[in-house]
């Protein structure tokens, strides 16, 4: 995301304001960060290792 305003970012998909495409941004984020890095299943096993 270097070098792209959130201004521009925001504009481009229809958003109405940049802190409104930051919020997206950060959601999608996490999202993500919780897909390759999943919680331990509660027996505290990760749940590829089970």
């Amino acid at each position: 995301m270097q070098g792209v305003k959130l201004e521009d970012i925001a504009k481009a998909v229809g958003y109405q304001t940049p802190s409104t495409a930051k919020k997206r941004i950060d959601r999608v984020a996490e999202a993500y960060e919780r897909f390759i890095n999943p919680p331990p299943d509660e027996d505290g096993i990760p749940i590829d290792e089970a």
